[in-house]
């Protein structure tokens, strides 16, 4: 038989391969052989959370918590499924009390920032954005993270520069090339735009990067361009309504008159007001 040791070692192995049923099972065979094995509950919390287990992670993360308050991994883990769930209140009072027991736990600081950017508290989070910098200065996610309060607060040029050094610090951050590239359309930068939406997509196929790059080339007069680019972003999710509305733009400019209003019917069935205003203004009589 295995000693509880060996199978936590098989646990955690298991976790890095993200063989993620395999590591609940290990990290519970050592439960049953030490019910107080504080690390089993908090590996496992993390292992169910990685399978989107969330109210089980939420008992485990609990449950090293009642064995030992002074865990502060579990605060902080605890906080971020309570934040999953949309219990922000919860996770506030969990990030402070990992921020307490750990002062220096960078990833702390960052996550609290983004609870806080969900419910719109932009200025508070880039002060834990700013310390989670402060404490690991090469943290990329940090640096992309303050880069979208910034957006939040409608200062795209700011946002950019943060976006910039997330990519210097991690170039094949794609995100920050989408989001980067999000912020340049804002600013009429369409060309420079291309150029991150291009790397986003070398680095991941997505519905909006292609709909935005259209967007740059729909703004830059290519529209034809445009048009293939909303092509394939509606391909990859035929209920982005974004991609169907400017699509019906670009059609409409062509002179594809019917193809624009079946464009528009269609993003307005799925919500767009913008698609839904111009069938009124264009073709309901």
């Amino acid at each position: 038989m295995d000693s509880a040791e060996a199978l936590f070692k098989q646990g955690i192995d298991c976790y890095h391969k993200n063989e993620f049923q395999k590591a609940v099972d290990y990290f519970t065979k050592v439960i049953e052989l030490q019910s107080d094995a504080t690390a089993a509950f908090n590996n496992r919390g993390n292992a169910f959370h990685e399978m989107n287990m969330l109210h089980e992670a939420l008992d485990d993360y609990s449950k090293a918590i009642q064995l030992d308050n002074k865990d502060y991994d579990a605060y902080y883990n605890r906080a971020n499924v309570y934040d999953d769930l949309g219990h922000f209140e919860y996770a506030f009072e969990d990030f402070n009390k990992a921020i307490e027991l750990n002062p220096k736990m960078a990833e702390a600081y960052h996550n609290r920032g983004c609870t806080k950017n969900k419910i719109g508290e932009y200025q508070l989070s880039i002060e834990d954005f700013e310390m989670a910098i402060q404490l690991r200065p090469e943290y990329d996610e940090a640096y992309y993270s303050l880069g979208n309060a910034y957006y939040y607060l409608n200062d795209p040029e700011e946002a950019i520069k943060y976006y910039t050094t997330a990519i210097q610090l991690n170039p094949k951050y794609r995100k920050a090339y989408y989001n980067r590239g999000t912020a340049l359309n804002d600013i009429d930068s369409y060309a420079d735009a291309i150029e991150d939406f291009n790397i986003s997509i070398d680095i991941k196929e997505t519905s909006d990067a292609y709909h935005n790059r259209g967007i740059s080339k729909y703004n830059l007069g290519a529209i034809q361009a445009a048009i293939e680019d909303f092509d394939r972003s509606i391909e990859l999710d035929d209920h982005n309504e974004k991609a169907f509305y400017s699509r019906g733009l670009a059609k409409y400019e062509m002179g594809l008159l019917e193809e624009a209003c079946s464009d528009w019917k269609k993003a307005c069935e799925l919500g767009d007001e913008d698609a839904c205003n111009n069938l009124k203004d264009f073709f309901i009589k």
